[in-house]
């Protein structure tokens, strides 16, 4: 949601936002109530998290796809309480982990805010997710839309079998995206929003991409240096 003033005086409402309540998770907990929304480990069996275009939706549809018992799942909340209340809990967590350059641009494709909010956003986020990383199941985008039983076994490395493999990929991703299409609201595909490749997002996305690179220079520098810390986990949780 774009808030109704300039630009400087919305990222630093944001900033002031994510500062009070990201930490707080008592807090945090009362004001996502309020909205309707809640973060109940107790009623979870795993988690699916990470920050938001990092394939948290591809994640869960493959899930209910290729298991054969349901699952109860907590996602797409894109807060760190929705990894530190499981994670405390004992709530197995896959944390969702994508390139920030492409998760970034996705965001800007359809938002009114300018790359800053997301950068900043990535920052606090994989901040407050940290002290867990040791803890939870980190899976990189990159690997587990080729291969899936590649975020599965990284799941049962850490938590111990809790996750079936999926017998025969030939063709899974495909049905994992014809799944998402067929839940989107109203039955129309909004392709900059919808959660599957996009040619329409495909071709703006270098000009988006571009202009991260030549004026985000300082943010996206702290960006990359979070995410390598991610991306050490997920490659570590990758048998030999």
């Amino acid at each position: 949601m774009k808030l109704p003033f300039g630009e400087r005086t919305n990222l630093w409402i944001h900033r002031r936002y994510r500062e009070l309540l990201w930490p707080n998770y008592g807090l945090h907990s009362l004001y996502l109530a309020a909205r309707g929304r809640r973060v109940e480990p107790s009623c979870a069996d795993l988690t699916v998290e990470g920050f938001g275009r990092s394939g948290n939706t591809y994640v869960v549809h493959a899930l209910e796809l290729s298991q054969q018992r349901p699952l109860r799942i907590i996602s797409h909340f894109h807060y760190p309480i929705a990894v530190g209340r499981p994670a405390r809990a004992g709530v197995p967590v896959c944390l969702v982990l994508r390139h920030p350059l492409d998760s970034i641009a996705s965001y800007c494709q359809y938002s009114d805010w300018s790359p800053q909010r997301f950068i900043d956003d990535f920052v606090a986020y994989h901040t407050y997710v940290r002290p867990y990383l040791d803890s939870i199941c980190v899976a990189r985008f990159e690997d587990f839309t080729v291969d899936f039983n590649c975020l599965v076994r990284a799941m049962n490395g850490v938590y111990g079998p809790i996750l079936d493999e999926v017998e025969d990929q030939n063709g899974f991703s495909d049905r994992v995206f014809r799944r998402i299409e067929a839940r989107q609201p109203g039955g129309r595909v909004d392709e900059l929003r919808v959660h599957r490749p996009s040619e329409l997002r495909r071709r703006r996305k270098p000009e988006i991409v571009a202009d991260i690179e030549a004026n985000y220079g300082r943010g996206m520098a702290e960006v990359m240096a979070l995410y390598d810390v991610y991306r050490q986990r997920a490659e570590a949780l990758q048998p030999a």
